[in-house]
């Protein structure tokens, strides 16, 4: 139950910002922390900025971000390591928002350049905002030169955008009810994307639902052995905005 809370300042971790050069986090349960500001905010329990990190056999959970006013980055994790690797872990119900600006990843944000994610479970993760643009329910990953999933489940995890009476002539994406990537390199296997979604009631702007599972910018890939079922997109409400685009109920690439 760790938070972090400012009126006008930027935030790094709502539980733990880490700065060393390499770290190993094993055995270990983060859960319950979140981090508010009005300005940008990294990481709702954990932000880093160092060089190697390892985390095995971790419980990620509960964990939320949200800014009011600015950009929203990582409902638990922040991480800007050049290596990162995930072994045995679970990321559950963890959630990002914003009140007018950008967010990205709902359980993780990164722009590791050489990333792996093994036997790592995602679920119910979430980014949930009003009228902004919003980027991986799960996971948002940037710039990376290299990236491995192997044996990762991602179910229901989501994107929501919802509108207000003061929400008009404001255009915005939902990209990546899962996993948003951008100019990377990723090899996936044995991995399962099962009913994760975008959605919006948003009737009065531009809208644009991209990738139920996954929306992928510049990016190379190899899928072996993947199984890909019941993701979507979905949009309710009578729409008056002038464009609208629903494009890859699975992938968007």
């Amino acid at each position: 139950n760790n938070s972090a809370t400012s009126d006008t300042s930027e935030i790094k971790g709502g539980s733990i910002c880490f700065m060393n050069n390499e770290g190993t986090f094993d055995n270990c349960t983060i859960t319950y922390s979140s981090a508010y500001s009005r300005g940008n905010t990294y990481g709702g329990a954990f932000y880093s900025n160092c060089q190697n990190l390892i985390f095995t056999n971790c419980t990620i959970s509960n964990n939320n971000i949200c800014s009011q006013n600015s950009n929203a980055y990582g409902g638990a994790f922040h991480i800007q390591s050049k290596y990162m690797t995930i072994f045995d872990c679970q990321f559950l119900y963890n959630t990002a928002s914003s009140g007018k600006s950008l967010v990205r990843g709902g359980a993780i944000y990164t722009t590791s350049t050489n990333f792996i994610y093994e036997n790592i479970t995602f679920i119910n993760n979430s980014i949930s905002t009003i009228s902004v643009t919003s980027q991986g329910g799960a996971i948002f990953a940037l710039t990376g030169s290299s990236s491995r999933c192997i044996n990762c489940e991602f179910h229901n995890n989501s994107i929501s955008i919802s509108s207000d009476k003061f929400s008009v002539d404001i255009s915005f994406n939902a990209q990546g009810g899962a996993f948003y990537l951008e100019s990377i390199t990723s090899d996936f296997t044995n991995c399962t994307f099962q009913n994760n979604f975008c959605l919006t009631n948003a009737s009065n702007w531009d809208c644009n639902l991209l990738g139920g599972a996954i929306y992928a910018n510049k990016c190379k890939f190899k899928f072996n052995m993947c199984y890909i079922l019941n993701n979507s997109l979905f949009s309710y409400g009578k729409r008056s905005g002038p464009s609208f685009i629903i494009q890859g109920g699975a992938f968007c690439m």
